[in-house]
């Protein structure tokens, strides 16, 4: 024994209690609980939680088949003071601990886009068309997740259209289709963002060309929130609505359930147009088999999926150091960029720099530097 001890203790519904005991050897610094961080406090408390469960699971089992057995004689005898509970209360109490682990997951996620305005002249229409309907793009990667809450897509081809829409019910997300015309989706967006400053607005450009562009009009008025690239793949709409429920739910999640977060630097929109559906996939369906092994219960599967890790993206060293110290307790990897804007200018070492702040602040956090430039991206790291 040592005085660095942490303890969490537990209540088992026959009466009996333990705790669990945690001591460090060595002296470390004052941190949340003398040496100890507030994940260690999280982790024997859901350590405890399940150390009660199963013996909270065994104890039940043995007063169900005992109130079985004295059903008769419990019928005409009234518990006297002092008495344990009867079975039936004794049951109901274990059930309530049993699934407080399910209800926590109601807890996760509670922002989720319902309605999306996709708004598309009516020849940028017909290019989507020609491939596919959108609903049935992001109906398709639902169903394929086996995701419940899929969002309506509302369709309008002109600005009159868009704001009779806005202004008759509520929608979460804007999305501008844009294609030959780039005028109208850049002066719509600065009179909805003026009008309804709360909804945000993405654009998905058809044509790469177009991207330095909007990314001048973005930095100019901001009106745009993030823009990406249609490159064919239907997984870019998932990837954007999933991005935005993170960006939202991720405060609510790492403090509920202590949900990990993957934090993307990347500036080009060509890139994580790309980037991002392929992590989504890859977190999906790594959580799915993690549940599939786990859980019988297909609603407790449906539920377990909202304690994915979060993704959220960074387009500069400021917004991503910003996320790194807000998150640091939370952070599961980083994939970074090698070079983007650090202090308003093009740093070519801005991914190092941030890796080296990691390393020394985050020791064991995974990291990736990602580049398409062959010269940086095999450069050795001090």
């Amino acid at each position: 024994r040592t005085k660095w001890m942490q303890r969490q203790s537990f209540d088992i519904i026959d009466g009996r209690s333990g705790h669990i005991d945690i001591f460090y050897t060595k002296e470390f610094i004052q941190l949340d609980e003398g040496p100890f961080l507030k994940e260690e406090r999280h982790l024997i408390t859901n350590l405890a939680n399940s150390i009660a469960g199963y013996l909270n699971s065994v104890a039940a089992k043995e007063l169900l088949k005992k109130s079985r057995l004295d059903e008769p004689q419990q019928r005409s005898v009234k518990p006297e003071k002092g008495d344990t509970l009867p079975g039936r209360q004794l049951l109901q109490r274990f059930l309530n601990k049993n699934n407080y682990n399910r209800d926590i997951y109601h807890d996760l996620m509670p922002f989720k886009v319902k309605e999306i305005l996709l708004v598309a002249n009516l020849y940028d229409a017909y290019s989507i068309e020609r491939e596919g309907r959108f609903s049935e793009y992001v109906l398709g990667e639902y169903h394929q997740l086996s995701l419940t809450s899929v969002p309506r897509i509302t369709g309008v081809s002109s600005g009159e259209e868009a704001f009779e829409q806005l202004n008759s019910k509520h929608f979460d997300l804007v999305i501008f289709m844009v294609g030959v015309d780039k005028g109208m989706p850049v002066t719509l967006s600065r009179e909805l963002k003026q009008a309804f400053p709360y909804i945000p607005v993405f654009m998905l450009l058809n044509n790469n060309t177009d991207v330095e562009f909007f990314v001048s009009e973005k930095q100019k008025f901001g009106a745009i929130d993030r823009i990406f690239v249609w490159n064919g793949e239907s997984k870019v709409f998932f990837a954007m609505i999933k991005l935005l429920e993170d960006q939202i739910n991720v405060d609510n999640d790492t403090r509920v359930r202590l949900v990990r977060v993957i934090l993307l630097v990347e500036d080009s929109p060509q890139y994580y147009s790309r980037y991002l559906p392929l992590l989504y996939g890859i977190v999906m369906d790594q959580t799915r088999r993690i549940i599939d092994d786990v859980s019988t219960d297909e609603l407790y599967k449906v539920l377990r999926l909202r304690a994915r890790s979060k993704i959220l993206l960074a387009a500069n060293y400021e917004e991503a150091m910003d996320i790194i110290n807000d998150y640091k307790d939370y952070m599961l990897c980083l994939i970074t960029d090698v070079k983007f804007q650090r202090g308003g200018k093009t740093d070519e070492q801005a991914g190092f720099k941030l890796v080296s702040y990691v390393r020394e602040n985050l020791r064991d956090l995974p990291t990736i530097i990602q580049s398409s430039d062959l010269e940086n991206a095999h450069k050795p790291m001090n």
